[in-house]
């Protein structure tokens, strides 16, 4: 669990750095248009297998954003 709401660490990022690409977990799947309104680029909702880690990563650093 982090320490304070995700949505609020979303949204200091996304404050500090606009362009940040912000990859949101929650094993809660209502979380999802939250933490994506408040500026994350993909939602993945827990529990995950790790390939699909890794290629979401793979597609943000690859600025395929809309493949994640």
């Amino acid at each position: 669990m982090m320490p304070n709401d995700g949505i609020s660490a979303v949204r200091t990022l996304k404050r500090m750095n606009p362009d940040a690409k912000i990859i949101a977990m929650s094993g809660l799947a209502s979380n999802r248009d939250a933490v994506l309104a408040a500026g994350a680029t993909v939602f993945i909702p827990k529990p995950y297998a790790l390939d699909d880690l890794l290629r979401t990563i793979h597609n943000l650093i690859s600025d395929r954003s809309s493949d994640v």
